[in-house]
């Protein structure tokens, strides 16, 4: 999934209400935590509430790098 960038409070606020109703899993996760792992379920969605976070991953070069960077609002998913 191609990440969104800056979703507004209002959506934010919609999804978290349907999570939650949904019973789906709510995370805060700490400084250099990993968010997901090469064995995890793909079927993930990841909302930046606060703070950053970035994919790391093989890049063109076949060197590991920085893949994307997200920022509060923005949106992305497995």
């Amino acid at each position: 999934m191609k990440a969104a960038k800056n979703i507004n409070t209002a959506e934010i606020a919609e999804i978290t209400s349907f999570a939650r109703r949904h019973r789906l899993t709510e995370r805060e996760f700490g400084r250099s935590e990993a968010m997901i792992g090469e064995n995890d379920s793909p079927d993930m969605l990841w909302i930046i509430l606060s703070g950053s976070a970035y994919l790391a991953g093989i890049k063109e070069n076949g060197k590991r790098g920085i893949v994307d960077f997200f920022l509060a609002g923005d949106i992305t998913g497995r």
